[in-house]
């Protein structure tokens, strides 16, 4: 009788068995990536609302303020009519700004305060470093 070539039943889940395990191994780490990908996404779209933000207050010559609402979604809502929702997971929140938490992006070009988004265990904080220079993004400790 002749023998074909090919794998065995018990070779082949053997094999399945071994990739199963270093899948689950792996997973947390793949998780943990994704949850920074989405908070620096989230973290450069707002970036870039808040330049479009001042450039419409230099535009506009007024001052126009940003806030955010936690409800369903973190949702970064300005003056002039527009709003930004964050990923699913996110936080936002404006810190060292007026009484009533909002950002102000004045019409010179200022900011005053500064939005710090978060997930998980993880905090971004975007704000102006010098009077008029561009929006940076910088971890929180």
């Amino acid at each position: 009788m002749k023998r074909q070539a090919g794998y065995s039943l018990l070779e082949l889940l053997v094999v399945l068995t071994i990739m199963a395990l270093v899948a689950t191994a792996g997973l947390p780490f793949a998780v943990r990536a994704l949850d920074v990908q989405g908070i620096e996404s989230d973290a450069r779209l707002a970036a870039s609302r808040i330049r479009e933000i001042r450039t419409a207050a230099m535009d506009l010559q007024q001052d126009l303020r940003l806030t955010v609402s936690q409800a369903p979604r973190a949702t970064l809502v300005s003056t002039d009519g527009r709003s930004l929702e964050l990923g699913s997971g996110s936080l936002a929140r404006i810190e060292g700004s007026t009484a009533d938490g909002a950002l102000v992006v004045g019409w010179d070009g200022s900011i005053s305060g500064h939005l710090v988004i978060s997930r998980g265990n993880r905090q971004l904080r975007l704000r102006q470093r010098d009077a008029y220079g561009p929006v940076v993004i910088e971890a929180v400790q």
